[in-house]
């Protein structure tokens, strides 16, 4: 997966979606602040069901434990994707949170660590 700036895309594809030119350099991971993650289903605990092709854990594999440049992970989903429990496997990367239309849920045992404490205000930085 390559992440590139948002004003890089310039360029459709045979589906109409906007995408980044190849002449732009991708921006590292490490350099992002947030990462908004789709899912198929989560748990309270922080994972997450994906569809399957793990871009986002090979993606964000260098900076797993590097908790002070990771980017805050939130997962994006539907009250009704939540589960009782995922297990995962040891090459899943968990959520900081997840942000559903019903709530923002802080998965704490992550949003402790690092910066992810100090410069991201999860309570008040989704409440409407």
């Amino acid at each position: 997966m390559r992440v590139y700036a948002a004003e890089a895309c310039k360029t459709l594809n045979r589906f109409g979606i906007a995408e980044p030119k190849a002449t732009h350099s991708p921006v590292a991971v490490n350099k992002l602040d947030l990462i908004l993650m789709p899912l198929v289903a989560f748990d309270r605990s922080g994972n997450r069901l994906g569809m399957g092709a793990g871009y986002y854990d090979r993606a964000l594999q260098a900076c797993q434990h590097q908790t002070s440049t990771r980017p805050l992970l939130i997962g994006v989903a539907h009250g009704f994707q939540e589960v009782n429990r995922i297990h995962p496997e040891p090459w899943d990367i968990s959520l900081d949170a997840i942000l559903t239309e019903n709530e923002y849920i802080p998965i704490a045992s992550k949003l402790i660590r690092g910066h992810h404490q100090q410069s991201h205000n999860s309570e008040t930085a989704f409440r409407s």
